[in-house]
């Protein structure tokens, strides 16, 4: 016959080993699971800061700019070993700070068509290629333009859940000596913890998965972090919460670079292609009088082409100074072309617009550039409802500010007509 404390010794070894199987194959979800987050992290933010490199090769497109968004990409991002672009047939690359030849590695994602990782010794590869669309009466297809990849350092990501899973394994060898009921408490109380962590990973995985990422999902996962039991479970919480915060932070970044201008410091067309329907169904609703204004500087291109390119961004660069430190934070300053600027008053007459308007010259005029001469622009100003009946697009009335400022032009420049 059997003694009992030998078979409790039994029960209790056959319940350990068991308690050891289940911990460690949820250990290894919850570590694959946040491996993934951080998978799906590398390529949404290769994604975001390629389509925003891609913005910005459409609006202007230089080598210097180029290396610039490349530098920054590396230094604003941790775990970035190099920065890659192909484009246009010119091969672009930052590694500054880091040692040896990427070219060769950097060249596979030429071969990818889509969005693809690619683990190289303990590092990771993230390709995005950029596609052009064409377009026919008969069929529609894209060609593959451009490649944008981003090099992570994955050491960084190893230590933290190589670390998180031996105090995990810590944690069970101390269960060794203690009873089963106390191993069977412990082990409701982890399991109840991965369920917490993987609800919490679902729920990042669904914040991710949106256009825009809302502020609440701070508070939302704090809850679960303060839920866990463990200080473990707390910390990857704590991990994935940060790791949010950077794609909220980065995302943001990405997108004042797709609608703001890098040289004024104005917002740009694809602002104004973007909220150019909320304007109009505004002063349409309530009824609001509007005001443009046109502004074109006069002789730029002598400017250029006498003092060079980096006079001209000078005059550019603090015309869009004057003009965001002139207007109210409800009126809307665009550079719309090479040197004009387009300022959109909304709840404002023609009148108010011209003394804003003169204002903005008259201190652009009293800037000395270095040059010989005062700097000046011509200026034209439309309104609505005084000229424009229905404000069915902004089409309408920048045609008209437009054509005073040629008006203005004509007459001699200098001078603002409304």
């Amino acid at each position: 016959m059997e003694s009992l404390k030998r078979f409790l010794l039994k029960r209790s070894s056959v319940i350990f080993i068991f308690s050891i199987v289940a911990i460690v194959a949820f250990s290894y979800v919850s570590t694959r699971d946040v491996g993934k987050i951080y998978n799906k992290n590398y390529l949404y933010i290769t994604a975001l800061a390629g389509k925003s490199l891609r913005y910005i090769t459409d609006i202007y497109y230089n080598d210097y700019l180029i290396y610039q968004n490349l530098k920054n990409v590396k230094y604003r991002i941790n775990d970035v070993e190099a920065v890659y672009l192909f484009f246009r047939g010119k091969e672009y690359l930052y590694s500054e700070g880091v040692s040896g030849d990427y070219f060769p590695l950097f060249r596979k994602c030429h071969e990818v068509e889509k969005e693809k990782m690619i683990s190289v010794d303990g590092k990771v590869l993230v390709c995005y290629p950029f596609h052009e669309e064409l377009a026919s009466e008969l069929l529609r297809d894209t060609r593959k333009e451009g490649v944008f990849a981003i090099l992570f350092d994955k050491k960084y990501v190893e230590v933290i859940l190589k670390d998180w899973f031996l105090k995990n394994l810590v944690l069970l060898f101390l269960l060794f000596g203690v009873g089963t009921l106390i191993v069977v408490a412990i082990l409701v109380r982890i399991s109840e913890n991965f369920r917490l962590l993987e609800s919490m990973i679902r729920r990042t995985e669904e914040f991710l998965k949106r256009e825009n990422l809302a502020q609440e999902y701070k508070k939302e996962l704090q809850k679960f972090v303060d839920s866990f039991s463990f200080l473990e479970f707390s910390k990857i919480g704590n991990l994935i919460i940060n790791l949010m915060g950077r794609v909220v932070e980065l995302t943001q970044r990405l997108k004042e670079q797709a609608i703001v201008d890098a040289l004024t410091g104005l917002y740009n067309r694809n602002y104004l292609e973007q909220f150019v329907d909320k304007i109009v169904n505004l002063v349409q609703r309530q009824g609001l009088p509007l005001a443009v204004a046109m502004i074109d500087i006069d002789n730029f291109k002598q400017v250029n082409d006498t003092y060079g390119h980096k006079k001209g961004d000078e005059v550019l660069r603090t015309l869009g100074k004057i003009v965001k430190s002139s207007v109210r934070r409800s009126d809307i300053a665009i550079r719309y072309g090479g040197e004009e600027i387009l300022i959109i008053f909304p709840n404002s007459k023609k009148e108010y617009a011209k003394y804003v308007v003169n204002r903005i010259k008259e201190r652009l005029k009293s800037y000395d550039f270095g040059i010989g001469r005062p700097v000046t622009f011509s200026a034209g100003i439309a309104g609505y409802p005084e000229e424009v009946k229905d404000l069915s697009s902004l089409n309408s009335i920048i045609e008209i500010a437009d054509k005073k400022l040629y008006l203005a032009k004509k007459k001699g420049k200098d001078r603002i007509e409304l």
